[in-house]
C-alpha cells in the first residue's frame, strides 16, 4: 500500500509543480531577487502546493480507512492553515508579528488535539510534568515551523532535507510497524522527490513560505504523534533535524547576542556563507546531505536502539555542528548578499 501511495504522490506532485510553473509566469507569481537573495532572476514561487495536495489526499485516505483518528486528523490538518498563511505572505509580505500570532493560534489548536504530551525520557529518568511538557512541545512546534522557513534560502536545500528526514522516518516507522506514520512519511518522501527535480539548482520554482512553513509544521506534528506512539524518540528527531536545527538556532543566538534583528531577512546563516564561498548551491546541499547520511543518521539509529544513551548521542551529534556554525558565522558576521 505504501508503495502505491508513493507513486500516486509522485505523479500528483509532479503534475501540480508543472502546472504551478506555467501559472506563475502567466499571473506574475514570481520571487523577484533582492540584495540578500541567492537567485538573480525572477523565479516562480508557491511550489509548496505540490506537497500540500498529496498530503491532503493521504490524510483523508488514512482517516477513511481508520488508520488516523479524528484528533490526529485535526492536528495534522492545521498544516493547511499554515500553508494558507504562507501563501498570503508569498503574495504580499505580512508583518512578522501577525504571522507569528497566527502560527501560535494554529499551533495551540493542533497541540490541544494531541494531549497529553508524551513524557520526555532522559536516560533512565522519565520527565512527565504536563505543563512543562506542553510548553516544550509548543515552543518546538513553532520553532520547527519557522526554522524551516529560515533554512529555505538556496536551491534544493529545504526539499533535500525533507527527503532525508522522511526517508529516515519511513525506516523507523517500518521497523516499528507504525503503518500510519509510514504512509504519511512515504507521501512526503515521494512528493519531495517530485518537487526536488524542479527545485534543484538552478531552481525552476521555489517552495515559497507556503511550502517551507508547511513542511516544518507537518514534521513537528509528526514528531509529536510519533512520541505518543513510542515510534521515534525526541532525541532521534533532534538528530534527524540536526543540520537545520543547529544552523537556525545558533544563528538566532548569535544575532541576539550581537543585537541584530532576528525577524528581518538576512544572509548570515552558515549554509548561506558556504554557498557564497563555494559559489554553488548544489555543492552545499550535497555536503549537508552527506553530513546527514554519514554522521546524523547512524547516530539516530544508535539512539533508537539504545534509548538509554539517546540523549548523550544527540549531544554528541549536534555539538560539533553547532561549533561549525559558530565558527563560520563569527568569521563572517555580516554574512553575504547576492553581490
Amino acid at each position: 500500500m505504501s508503495f502505491l501511495v508513493g507513486i500516486f504522490c509522485f505523479a500528483l506532485a509532479s503534475s501540480v509543480t508543472a502546472i504551478m510553473v506555467k501559472i506563475a509566469y502567466k499571473i506574475h507569481f514570481l520571487d523577484a531577487p533582492i540584495d540578500r537573495s541567492a537567485h538573480t532572476i525572477p523565479t516562480p514561487t508557491g511550489g509548496g502546493l505540490a506537497l500540500v495536495f498529496p498530503y491532503a489526499v493521504v490524510l483523508f485516505l488514512l482517516y477513511g480507512i481508520e488508520l488516523l483518528d479524528k484528533d490526529e486528523l485535526i492536528a495534522l490538518s492545521a498544516a493547511f492553515l499554515i500553508a494558507l498563511l504562507g501563501l498570503v505572505d508569498d503574495i504580499k509580505p505580512i508583518d512578522f508579528r501577525f504571522r507569528l500570532s497566527a502560527q501560535v493560534i494554529f499551533g495551540l489548536a493542533a497541540l490541544v488535539m494531541l494531549l497529553p504530551i508524551a513524557p520526555l525520557q532522559i536516560g533512565a529518568y522519565s520527565f512527565s510534568e504536563e505543563i512543562t511538557l506542553f510548553i516544550l512541545a509548543f515552543t518546538s512546534l513553532i520553532w520547527m515551523t519557522n526554522l524551516y522557513n529560515f533554512m529555505d534560502g538556496i536551491d534544493g536545500l529545504a526539499v533535500s532535507e525533507l527527503i532525508f528526514i522522511s526517508s529516515a522516518v519511513v525506516y523507523f516507522s517500518t521497523y516499528e510497524g507504525d503503518l500510519k506514520l509510514q504512509i504519511i512519511s512515504v507521501s512526503l518522501l515521494f512528493s519531495g522527490i517530485a518537487f526536488g527535480l524542479w527545485n534543484w539548482a538552478p531552481a525552476k520554482i521555489f517552495l515559497g513560505d507556503l511550502g517551507s512553513g508547511f513542511i516544518g509544521f507537518v514534521l513537528g506534528i509528526l514528531a509529536l504523534i510519533s512520541l505518543r506512539t513510542g515510534t521515534i524518540s525526541v532525541w532521534t528527531w533532534l538528530l534527524l533535524t540536526g543540520v537545520f536545527a543547529c544552523d537556525a538556532t545558533m544563528t538566532l543566538i548569535i544575532r541576539l547576542v550581537s543585537r541584530l534583528s532576528i525577524h528581518e531577512g538576512h544572509a548570515s546563516h552558515a549554509y548561506q556563507i558556504l554557498a557564497h564561498k563555494l559559489s554553488s548551491h548544489s555543492s552545499v546541499v550535497i555536503l549537508l546531505m552527506l553530513v546527514n547520511i554519514t554522521w546524523l543518521f547512524p547516530l539516530a539509529v544508535f539512539s533508537h536502539f539504545r534509548p538509554d544513551f539517546a540523549a548523550t548521542l544527540a549531544l554528541l551529534g549536534l555539538f560539533p555542528l553547532a561549533l561549525l556554525v559558530c565558527y563560520l558565522e563569527l568569521k563572517h558576521p555580516k554574512g553575504f548578499s547576492s553581490e
